[in-house]
């Protein structure tokens, strides 16, 4: 039987159909394989040799702050081209030996690149699995040096006057050098040696100003932007018939204690929207709560001549143009998140359907030596739709985070203290313990505030990850108790959890700051990370750290590199930059003597 037999007749047509058919479906099956190829090729170009990272031009380029990625004088376009898909890699969990640390110049994706693509900038916590950190280059001027001038900073540390006095807040004022470019709240600020320039985090430039006429209050108000205050403001004003010029400070001024002028101190009761005065008279004082005693003040004020004084202590905001600063109504005493920092928005807002309420009596008096005390601020309630939680009110209270809510009383330490309540009202769990040391003399420990409400107080207020940080007081409890006296033993930072329970922090360290569920721990000069399980992020052999802010910290090496991780170690910024900043509404500034001044940006697609 030849072939041609083969296919003759019925059965030779049908093989011959189905040798046909198959023949189709394999043409079929190698377009399909070919167009595949060409998809995946379109949307990587590194599986073609002969393809390049879409790099835009200036015209393609919206973002006025990015120059192109041609001009990055630190690597040649090939090098960019060739590296700009390269992420940085390795953790730091496991070093103990900081020199190991790379030193190089850090290759981040570019802004520009990311931007043209749709990413655009986060405050949100840092997620390694959709966020990207990416450099850009400033268009506008900055000067190549880290710093043009000086400027002086306080750190504050609780501190007795007298032994066994109550533990105050000690500024202990330090010179430093002021960063020439750095970031507030999302703006940028470029210091131009007299003058500071403030940009949009976008890059518009907005004004101009003078630190010594308007310096960040690190507040925020209600809408969530950023605050400005007056280091201090000078008012003229008529007392007992004669014009007088004085100084006002604020309240945790140091200049405060120790005014030139007799009425340089006086404070002001002021409610949000509405205008309050306070009145003081000699060794007196009468608080207005309406209009009746409205009158009687100003009516007092004009038969014994003396001042009446308001809103001393005001805020701005950058106005809507960006072109002056705007007066805020931000009120700090039913406003202010609690600590002074760096924070996000969406920092200290409630988690949950209960509103904060406060009945407010600011009331002040003189002492016998002329000084001017606050001796009750107000009553504090947590409300749900308007309907007070319970009878009970506080002399300060916070916004509810992870179920429950933080408040503060006065130091009775029978009863007062720092506690927390929960949507019932009722205390989650005691504040105080009660102890008996190796002599049998009575201890009593109760949970306290912060002594100050600076950035050195990052972790109050407010649980986060189970934790959150508390002061623990010591007192002698036989002198209490028997005689009425206080005498206070000592004062530690520490965490609790939401049962009131002591996170064990390894001896000898000091808590420096808790955020993003990442505590700051320095022992000997030495910083290191720990996470909320009590696990090293960081081991403690840094030159330095910074708070966690927006999911990422910096760390700086004894050799002086300066990098970033996550929060679960890993390093998203090598170590090649000697300074930088903390994260501010998902930028920061990284400086490199060979390079100059950079700016970081936390992206993600849009």
């Amino acid at each position: 039987m030849n072939i041609r037999s083969l296919f003759s007749g019925k059965v030779g047509k049908a093989i011959s159909v189905a040798l046909s058919a198959l023949a189709f479906f394999a043409v079929c099956a190698a377009l399909v394989v070919s167009l595949s190829e060409l998809g995946r090729a379109a949307k990587d170009p590194s599986r073609n040799n002969d393809s390049a990272p879409f790099i835009p031009d200036e015209k393609k380029d919206e973002n006025p702050i990015f120059e192109r990625v041609e001009k990055e004088p630190t690597v040649t376009e090939d090098e960019a081209r060739a590296e700009v898909r390269r992420e940085p890699n390795g953790s730091v969990r496991k070093i103990v030996d900081t020199a190991t640390l790379a030193g190089e110049m850090p290759v981040l994706p570019f802004a520009g690149n990311l931007s043209a693509q749709g990413w655009g900038t986060t405050n949100l916590p840092y997620d390694a699995s959709s966020m990207k950190i990416a450099v850009m280059t400033p268009n506008f001027k900055v000067s190549d040096k880290f710093s043009l001038r000086t400027k002086i900073e306080t750190d504050y540390v609780p501190d007795q006057e007298v032994l066994y006095g109550e533990f105050i807040p000690t500024g202990i004022e330090k010179t430093v050098d002021r960063p020439a470019l750095d970031v507030y709240m999302g703006y940028i600020v470029v210091d131009e040696g007299d003058i500071l320039t403030l940009y949009s985090g976008a890059g518009d430039r907005l004004l101009q100003f003078d630190d010594t006429e308007f310096v960040p209050a690190y507040e925020r108000d209600r809408s969530g932007a950023p605050l400005f205050r007056r280091p201090s403001s000078t008012e003229s004003v008529t007392y007992d018939g004669e014009e007088i010029e004085i100084k006002v400070y604020k309240e945790d001024d140091p200049k405060f204690e120790d005014p030139e002028e007799e009425y340089a101190r006086v404070l002001l009761a002021r409610e949000p929207r509405e205008k309050d005065k306070t009145v003081f008279v000699e060794g007196d004082l009468i608080d207005k709560e309406g209009q009746e005693d409205k009158k009687e003040d100003e009516e007092r004020e004009k038969v014994e001549g003396h001042p009446v004084r308001e809103d001393s202590t005001a805020y701005y905001r950058i106005s809507y143009d960006g072109s002056y600063f705007a007066y805020s109504d931000f009120n700090e005493f039913t406003d202010s998140r609690g600590a002074r920092f760096d924070y996000p928005a969406y920092y200290g807002l409630s988690d949950s359907g209960l509103t904060l309420s406060v009945k407010r009596y600011n009331l002040y008096r003189k002492d016998t030596n002329g000084k001017v005390e606050l001796f009750h601020k107000g009553y504090w309630t947590y409300k749900v739709w308007d309907n007070p939680i319970s009878e009970d009110t506080f002399e300060r209270a916070y916004n509810f985070s992870e179920d429950l809510g933080c408040t503060l009383t006065e130091p009775y330490y029978l009863d007062g203290g720092l506690a927390f309540v929960n949507r019932a009202g009722n205390r989650a769990f005691p504040i105080q313990v009660r102890k008996t040391d190796n002599t049998g003399r009575i201890i009593l420990e109760t949970f306290m505030g912060p002594v100050s409400y600076g950035k050195e107080s990052i972790g109050y207020f407010y649980y986060d990850h189970g934790l959150v940080r508390v002061r623990l007081e010591s007192i002698d409890g036989n002198n209490y108790i028997y005689d009425c006296r206080v005498r206070y033993l000592g004062t530690k930072e520490i965490l609790i959890d939401r049962e009131g329970r002591r996170f064990p922090v390894p001896e000898g360290y000091e808590v420096k700051a808790y955020s993003d569920g990442v505590i700051l721990l320095e022992k000997d000069g030495k910083y290191g990370y720990m996470d909320y399980t009590g696990a090293w992020i960081a081991e403690p052999v840094y030159k330095n750290a910074l708070p966690f802010s927006e999911g990422l910290g910096v760390l700086t090496t004894a050799e002086g590199k300066a990098g970033v991780i996550d929060a679960a170690g890993n390093i998203v910024v090598p170590f090649g930059y000697s300074f930088i900043s903390e994260c501010s509404d998902g930028i920061m500034t990284a400086y490199r003597e060979d390079v100059g001044w950079r700016l970081l940006r936390k992206m993600t697609p849009s």
